[in-house]
């Protein structure tokens, strides 16, 4: 009969060894510990090789009470985000939940593949090999393939959705709204 092996996690609440840490913390299996606060997760990434491995960041997932490498999807649909070190549902201003790339983490600037005509570049895929893009929508600070909001276009500079398209990094080249794409293009490429 083979054996099975329970952690148990050190908490400070009551000075015992618990097999589960109690709500509102987080268990760490790295250092065996309950943890008061989400940031206490990314500790031991800054000198353990099981870390190392896997990323260099974690995250307190308040829907398992937990250190994580990988916030959870189904049913909390939650996302790493690094101002808070925890998992959310509601990534922190000026920064997107990324659902396109496998991490699960909020994200300063929507992964895709664009270019001048405000078009994917069909030959860069996503983890399940199909082509995209996305753009940072600021009222749901995700990451969405077509705007959403009325009246904002998908800027393939800024990653992001704007109600007024822009111009390069050096706002030499200015791009217009294609209203029947929602996309920003430059004027070559106007309908």
């Amino acid at each position: 009969m083979g054996s099975t092996h329970n952690q148990t996690y050190a908490y400070d609440g009551t000075r015992r060894c618990l097999f589960q840490c109690p709500n509102t913390t987080f268990a760490d299996y790295i250092t065996g510990v309950c943890y008061h606060f989400s940031i206490n997760c990314t500790i031991p990434c800054a000198y353990n090789t099981v870390c190392a491995a896997n990323t260099n960041y974690r995250w307190g997932d308040p829907y398992n009470n937990s250190c994580t490498f990988l916030c959870t999807a189904t049913p909390w649909d939650t996302y790493g985000d690094n101002a808070t070190q925890t998992c959310t549902t509601n990534c922190t201003i000026g920064s997107y939940a990324d659902n396109y790339t496998g991490t699960r983490t909020c994200i300063a600037v929507c992964p895709g593949y664009y270019n001048v005509q405000g078009v994917v570049d069909a030959t860069k895929k996503d983890i399940t090999n199909v082509p995209y893009d996305s753009y940072g929508d600021n009222f749901t600070n995700k990451c969405v393939r077509r705007c959403q909001q009325p009246d904002t276009y998908a800027d393939w500079q800024t990653h992001l959705c704007l109600f007024r398209c822009i111009g390069d990094d050096n706002w030499t080249t200015p791009t217009y709204a294609n209203v029947l794409t929602r996309r920003c293009v430059i004027a070559l490429f106007c309908p």
